[in-house]
């Protein structure tokens, strides 16, 4: 969609940007530190978040909650490595984003580490203070790896899969109320 090609950035937007930028890293943290409740500095308590090829989606901020520290609480350690970011400010209280994601989870088994690699779609909403809050954001899993060991063998398993990939922004765009 045409919210993902270079655009020039107006210096009354630099800011916003940023702020986008350091929410999204912020998230990472959050999910490496199991510091669940801190998700309300990511999301709105009114969020959507669309996990749907993987386990579902989940409406509200407890739900998202829930369901991030429950998948991740067979790993007690995780990276959650962000790049490639596309940020666009399209009215002055929404953007919309997307972002890359090399998320590892480390097992406390030896079943095998996890890697996948995520694209994440946002909507995003101006708060008050000047921050800004997730109100939608779609998941998807672009391909994941397994190393693993089976028998005292090691052993690589490459999945590939497109969950939940794409996200209409038009559409989304025509239902959010742009100042």
């Amino acid at each position: 969609p045409n919210y993902f090609l270079p655009k020039p950035i107006n210096e009354s937007q630099v800011n916003d940007i940023e702020t986008i930028r350091q929410t999204l890293h912020f998230y990472a943290l959050v999910l490496d530190s199991k510091a669940f409740p801190l998700l309300d500095r990511v999301f709105e308590p009114t969020a959507t978040a669309n996990y749907s090829g993987l386990a579902g989606i989940f409406e509200g901020l407890p739900a998202i909650q829930k369901f991030l520290s429950g998948s991740l609480a067979d790993y007690p350690r995780t990276q959650h490595l962000i790049g490639n970011h596309i940020i666009d400010v399209c009215a002055p209280k929404t953007a919309v984003s997307q972002t890359y994601f090399q998320a590892t989870h480390f097992p406390n088994t030896t079943e095998g580490i996890f890697t996948a690699y995520v694209t994440h779609q946002d909507v995003w909403e101006k708060i008050e203070d000047g921050g800004w809050r997730i109100v939608y954001s779609n998941f998807g899993i672009t391909v994941s790896f397994y190393a693993l060991e089976i028998n005292g063998t090691k052993a690589n398993m490459i999945t590939g899969a497109a969950l939940s990939m794409h996200v209409d922004y038009s559409m989304i765009m025509t239902t959010l109320e742009l100042d």
